[in-house]
């Protein structure tokens, strides 16, 4: 017999908090040696650990998943227009490419924030 939680998932629930999620760290509190956690690279769809994970915010109903890894994001045809950051490892090292539809660049998706007001760049 399994156990309620593997139970509860089959029968289609979900946790309200998801187990890798991490209390936030102030910048100053943060060690050298936690700096390299702060990038996000597990995929919420296929459950993999991959360097190029980023969040989309998509209209596509049969994927619940918000941080998906570029792999996932194609196989949906979710469109890169509704990325919102530009955090992972690929990006950063300029290897970030979708196969379905345009890829846009980590400025491009700096400037959309702009433009909505809802995030401002951050200063290197």
């Amino acid at each position: 017999m399994s156990n309620l939680k593997d139970a509860l998932m089959k029968a289609g629930f979900k946790p309200s908090k998801y187990e890798n999620e991490r209390p936030k760290k102030r910048k100053k509190d943060m060690k050298a040696s936690e700096k390299h956690q702060e990038t996000r690279v597990h995929c919420d769809h296929c459950n993999a650990v991959t360097p190029d994970v980023e969040r989309y915010f998509h209209n596509n109903y049969t994927v619940d998943a918000q941080w998906m890894c570029c792999r996932c994001a194609d196989r949906n045809k979710i469109p890169d227009s509704t990325r919102k950051t530009a955090q992972s490892d690929m990006v950063k090292k300029n290897l970030f490419r979708r196969e379905f539809g345009v890829t846009l660049s980590k400025q491009d998706i700096e400037t959309a924030h702009l433009r909505k007001g809802k995030k401002t760049p951050r200063k290197k």
